[in-house]
């Protein structure tokens, strides 16, 4: 579960879109309070990783607009 400043299937469909990450919205999973990112440990640690990595840019730029 990752926090995001905005809402979560906004971000899920953005980082699709403008990223190639795919991540689930968080009220999928019941999760009301605020917005919520999850994120899947199935794949491989090396996918998951760089995924990671463009969340993190993801929310850098959004961040300083």
């Amino acid at each position: 579960e990752l926090a995001v400043p905005h809402g979560d299937e906004a971000v899920s469909l953005d980082l699709v879109r403008r990223h190639g990450v795919y991540v689930h919205s968080g009220h999928l999973f019941g999760f009301e309070e605020g917005c919520r990112l999850v994120l899947s440990l199935l794949g491989p640690e090396a996918d998951f990783r760089e995924g990671l990595r463009r969340i993190l840019a993801y929310s850098e730029e959004a961040s300083n607009g």
